[in-house]
């Protein structure tokens, strides 16, 4: 956890963030609120019901393409599975600097994404965003807690994201053993991946998110990182925008789960399964460059009717 004193956080790390961003947040002052926040979480008491909403949201399509292009997706004016997750990014930081939120917004692990497609829409519809806190548990490593990201389109539901995170805390239950049951040798198809340093702070600016983990290494090593690691969510972009082809329009849902960070710069292996089998429609998953060592896994399957 990130746990400096306040006041070597404002003479030390805030001009050396300043100095590693490319370019003005569009959320400065949300964004430099939330890299101060503390933790004030007591293992065991529950999280408020919090919500936060977003009217009349537009899809700007030169922003979409600008997307697609960072994200290897074709230069079709198509809506991925990943991209309204972008317009939740601002509730979502307003949600996490309520006075009623204990969690801080710095510091949370990342373990698990799921996007349902639910439905095509007008993409010049206005849009509403709701934001809200999903179920919460306590583990052995934390507690682990969900952001729930749902859009409106002309009072439909279109879309939603169910976001895991792993807060750390001691919590006294006993650890059991994991197994991962994927192993990227099940992945015929591979596709070598050169992820350079700037990465990051290119899906900053596109994205709006300039959590200071993945801008540069001088910001990411006040977190406990070695080097600036990629988001999660665009790696799972870019999967999914490897197997475009394979998935409809709507109707079905993608999930990862995430393993490991990805530093950056990086060359990585992704592996695809484009054979549906039952509900399956396809899977993925990205791998070290040795093949050896999982860095996400994920499927898309369909929706129940």
């Amino acid at each position: 956890m990130f746990e400096l004193p306040i006041d070597r956080v404002k003479e030390q790390w805030v001009p050396r963030l300043r100095s590693a961003l490319p370019t003005v947040s569009p959320l400065p002052g949300l964004i430099g609120r939330a890299m101060l926040k503390r933790d004030h979480y007591q293992p065991g008491a529950p999280l408020p019901a919090l919500i936060e909403r977003l009217d009349d949201c537009r899809i700007d399509r030169d922003h979409l393409l600008r997307y697609r292009k960072l994200c290897g997706y074709s230069r079709e004016l198509k809506l991925p599975p990943t991209y309204l997750a972008l317009p939740s990014f601002a509730p979502m930081l307003r949600l996490m600097l309520s006075p009623q939120m204990p969690l801080p917004m710095m510091g949370q692990v990342h373990l698990r994404n799921r996007i349902a497609v639910c439905s095509a829409f007008d993409l010049a519809a206005p849009l509403t965003v709701e934001v809200q806190l999903g179920e919460a548990v306590l583990t052995a490593a934390g507690l682990e807690w969900q952001l729930i990201s749902t859009v409106y389109a002309e009072g439909e539901q279109v879309w939603q994201a169910v976001s895991t995170s792993l807060h750390r805390c001691r919590t006294g239950l006993p650890r059991s053993r994991s197994v991962n049951k994927v192993k990227f040798t099940g992945f015929q198809e591979r596709q070598a991946l050169q992820l350079p340093a700037e990465l990051g702070r290119r899906y900053a600016r596109v994205s709006g998110d300039f959590n200071p983990i993945h801008l540069a290494d001088v910001t990411a090593g006040m977190f406990g990182f070695k080097q600036a690691i990629i988001h999660g969510m665009w790696s799972k972009a870019r999967a999914l925008a490897a197997l475009e082809e394979q998935l409809p329009a709507a109707g079905y849902s993608a999930e990862v789960q995430f393993m490991r960070p990805i530093g950056l710069p990086a060359e990585v292996l992704l592996g695809l399964d484009r054979e549906a089998r039952g509900e399956q429609l396809a899977a993925f998953a990205v791998a070290a460059r040795d093949g050896r060592s999982l860095h996400l896994h994920g499927h898309c399957e369909r929706l129940p009717s």
